[in-house]
């Protein structure tokens, strides 16, 4: 509701506003608002979803990212071997 809130406000600012620049400026923040607004909404729905066992996901994109790290590490855990240091005789 905040985010309603502060969307409703900016609308009225820039209702009332005659400086383009400063129009230019609560429109970005409107759109801002407005994506946040959905974003929030999108969780709200998705919790729901998920507190009634309904929630759909996927794990290819957890398989992947898993099996990138499985490479990666065996490229950086590799035996390797390092010049002795030099006499200190």
């Amino acid at each position: 509701m905040n985010t309603a809130g502060g969307l409703m406000g900016l609308a009225e600012l820039l209702g009332d506003t005659a400086d383009p620049d400063l129009a230019k400026e609560f429109i970005l923040d409107i759109q801002s608002s407005a994506k946040l607004l959905v974003e929030q909404i999108r969780e709200q729905r998705d919790l729901i979803l998920a507190e009634n066992n309904e929630l759909k996901f996927s794990t290819k994109p957890l398989q992947s990212l898993v099996r990138y790290i499985i490479s990666s590490s065996r490229t950086f855990c590799q035996p390797r071997s390092f010049p002795a240091p030099p006499d200190s005789n």
